[in-house]
């Protein structure tokens, strides 16, 4: 998503159910829930076969779709004059009460939101002024939990980053927790952006994002090699870090080098002293040799 010049990961624009052009001018961001872990795609197919449409849908993971241009008038709010003068966001989210929106798409909405903002000169996001929920136009339950347990945290994120879209304070990337479910952790840049299968060095020390840019804990197989990413928080290691160096688990000792590789299938001399290492990783107690007398690891 380019933040600056508002521009989606994504452009499917809908070929109907929206209307050219606008009655109004845009004044303001209405919010709303998709009651469901839609997909752009989704919603494509959805507001094409509906008589309803938003300009814009974030999915469970970040990504952004706009699906009605901002200069056109979705049918979104059930209301003539928000229609007109507010552009709309749909979020993915559960598909039951409560209608809790997924973290990524939480962060990512805020974020448009500021840029809408931002790009409009609607001055900082505030709730009630120039962000609306959709219930505030028409009999509704939407956005659930964005005008409720998850609206001060929506509207924090907001005024932050319409901040630093402004020209104020970049600052840091910051980790972020899962609301929900498994409570994992990601990494969000200072640009929005977030690392997805594979490596990033944070704050010196290593960690392993997967394909959905969630934080990997415990054992880790990449490219031939086998790591242990620390699974909970100690005083000693924080929760996600690729280990180096002895690891004790379970009663088993292991070796990984300064790459975070685990030892396997080999003998290696550390610190002085010989140590072997069979196929699991696992260091042996006991060694014994086949017929040929070679080491059996």
């Amino acid at each position: 998503m380019d933040w600056k010049n508002l521009i989606a990961d994504e452009t499917r624009i809908i070929p109907c159910h929206y209307t050219r052009g606008r009655a109004g001018s845009i004044k303001a961001v209405t919010i709303h829930h998709m009651a469901g872990n839609l997909s752009i795609a989704d919603c494509y197919n959805v507001w094409t076969n509906n008589e309803a449409s938003a300009h814009y849908a974030v999915q469970a993971d970040g990504r952004i779709g706009q699906l009605v241009n901002d200069s056109d008038t979705a049918w979104a709010c059930g209301n003539t004059w928000a229609n007109a003068n507010t552009i709309s966001i749909e979020h993915a989210n559960n598909s039951s009460n409560p209608w809790t929106v997924h973290q990524k798409a939480l962060d990512a909405g805020a974020h448009l939101t500021a840029a809408i903002c931002a790009y409009y000169n609607l001055g900082e996001p505030q709730w009630m002024v120039n962000v609306f929920p959709h219930k505030h136009w028409s009999p509704t339950a939407c956005p659930g939990e964005l005008a409720g347990s998850q609206n001060a945290e929506y509207m924090r994120l907001a005024k932050k980053y319409y901040k630093e879209l402004k020209g104020g304070s970049v600052g840091q990337g910051k980790w972020i927790r899962e609301s929900g479910g498994k409570k994992r952790w990601w990494y969000r840049h200072a640009n929005g952006s977030y690392t997805k299968n594979a490596w990033e060095k944070i704050d010196g020390l290593w960690y392993f994002f997967d394909k959905d840019g969630w934080m990997k804990t415990g054992w880790l197989s990449w490219k031939n090699n086998k790591y242990y990413l620390q699974e909970k928080s100690t005083k000693d290691f924080k929760e996600g870090q690729m280990r180096t160096g002895w690891v004790q688990l379970k009663n088993v000792w292991y070796w990984f080098d300064d790459s975070g590789a685990a030892a396997k299938s080999t003998c290696k001399q550390i610190n002085g002293k010989w140590y072997a290492f069979d196929s699991n990783c696992k260091m042996k107690t006991s060694i014994s040799v086949d017929t040929n007398g070679a080491l059996k690891l």
